[in-house]
């Protein structure tokens, strides 16, 4: 039985009864919610967010950055936790953790309608700690008692209002791997460790499991498939490591909306490989450059977008980092066509502009317009790629491209375009203001229509 399918007994069939008609886009769970029902960057000036820890069951506070000390164990862990994930990201990222701003950090332990689970509310902006039933109770340790857990819910929330990836497929997939890379991060933050150091863990969850279990945990960032294994209740990790063993599940309940707690460890794997081909710590290089392209990207951004914009953020870094970087996305065989021409980069950078201005002044095209030939035709390795580039003719380039990318300019709509006018023929350009071409322009439309097509 594998992890997928292990999960709707894991749940429980009592959660049906919360909350039916909220929508998925609402919750962000720590676990594949199934059956559960659906439910400005870079600040200055940063203060303290405030930080809360409720107990659901009653009505008032436990413990509050007024009110700092609780008998309650888990609720001092939990705000303890809390306080370390926003000096966390204050410190290193320059953000918050909800919504970019000083609103309250909260969370709620013991909620009694969420079973066997953790979640992020994005309705009520505040992280839901569920109660164990049944085999949770028997199998796992309360959630709230987990920093990992902790720091993944308010991953989510960074992620929520920095992106609002869409929560299914790729990037939902996304969405819950930022929210484990929060989690890592934190952990090695804490502890001091190196990214490739002998004792660091790229482990998600290590608390989470109780004996005879206790060895296993919820996620392998590095070895995607080996968290658990022969479970009685999770069965087997079946995390794919890269894209050839990808899960194309339904976007459904069932299907964890697309297998965002499966498929999200090809992203998280990318980081670690980036990370430790890197070295030094995960949170900055690497982490600075996931976290700058989280608020630039996109709600429906696919893992090769979001490849993509890594390599174009890590420029600033240079040549080296790039390289590694996508090295890392190319070991998970995440597709970077989208990152030309910034990868490869090559140590001799100025070299390389220098020969791709010059085949632009040779062939009279634009920058642009060359790395449009070479993204379609050449090789994806820049360097080499323009040295084939270099050989071909200004007419053999010029047709790829014309056959490649046709603009049509045409006069304003009052004008009629034939449908048999020659869109082969190239014509340099208009000259605004000239007579000829107003002459020329005022008989051609009243007889004939005019369409001017430039092909480059």
């Amino acid at each position: 039985m594998n992890r997928h399918n292990s999960f709707p007994a894991m749940v429980g069939g009592g959660v049906s009864a919360i909350g039916s008609g909220l929508s998925r886009e609402r919750f962000h769970y720590v676990l594949p919610p199934i059956p559960l029902p659906s439910a400005t960057p870079f600040g200055s000036h940063l203060l303290d967010s405030p930080v809360e820890v409720w107990d659901a069951k009653h009505p008032l506070s436990l413990i509050s950055r007024t009110h700092p000390y609780s008998s309650d164990a888990q609720a001092s862990f939990c705000f303890e936790t809390m306080k370390n994930i926003d000096s966390f990201f204050r410190e290193n990222f320059r953000i918050y953790p909800v919504n970019n701003s000083t609103k309250l950090m909260r969370s709620d332990l013991r909620v009694t309608t969420l079973v066997n689970n953790a979640c992020w509310s994005a309705g009520g902006e505040k992280v839901l700690f569920g109660i164990l039933r049944d085999k949770g109770a028997q199998y796992l340790n309360l959630f709230e008692g987990d920093s990992d857990t902790i720091a993944h819910e308010f991953g989510h929330a960074v992620v929520h209002y920095a992106s609002r990836f869409t929560y299914e497929g790729q990037s939902g997939a996304l969405h819950e791997s930022f929210a484990d890379i929060s989690a890592i991060m934190l952990k090695h933050y804490k502890k001091g460790h190196l990214a490739d150091g002998p004792d660091t863990s790229w482990r998600i969850g290590e608390n989470m499991f109780r004996q005879p279990y206790s060895s296993m945990c919820l996620r392998s960032m590095s070895h995607p498939g080996t968290a658990y294994q022969n479970h009685p209740w999770f069965g087997s990790d079946s995390q794919p490591m890269d894209m050839n063993t990808y899960q194309n599940l339904p976007i459904t309940s069932f299907g964890d909306w697309g297998g965002v707690h499966v498929n999200n460890s090809i992203p998280s794997r990318a980081f670690y490989l980036a990370a430790i081909g890197i070295g030094g710590p995960s949170w900055e290089t690497v982490g600075q450059i996931w976290y700058e392209t989280l608020f630039a990207s996109q709600s429906s951004d696919s893992f090769s977008t979001f490849a993509s914009r890594t390599i174009k953020t890590a420029q600033r870094f240079g040549g080296d980092i790039v390289n590694k970087l996508g090295q890392a996305w190319q070991q998970v065989h995440v597709d970077l066509s989208g990152a030309f021409p910034f990868f490869p980069a090559h140590h001799d950078v100025e070299d390389t502009m220098k020969r791709h201005d010059a085949l632009c002044l040779r062939l009279g095209m634009s920058p642009s317009e060359v790395s449009g030939y070479h993204s379609k035709y050449a090789s994806p390795s820049y360097r080499p790629g323009l040295e084939r580039l270099s050989k071909d003719s200004p007419a053999v380039v010029k047709a790829k491209i014309a056959a490649l990318q046709k603009r049509v300019y045409t006069l304003p709509r009052h004008h009629k375009v034939k449908s048999d006018c020659d869109t082969s023929g190239v014509i340099a350009g208009v000259i605004i203001g000239s007579v000829a071409l107003l002459i020329i322009g005022t008989l051609l439309k009243r007889y004939y229509g005019f369409c001017i097509s430039s092909e480059i």
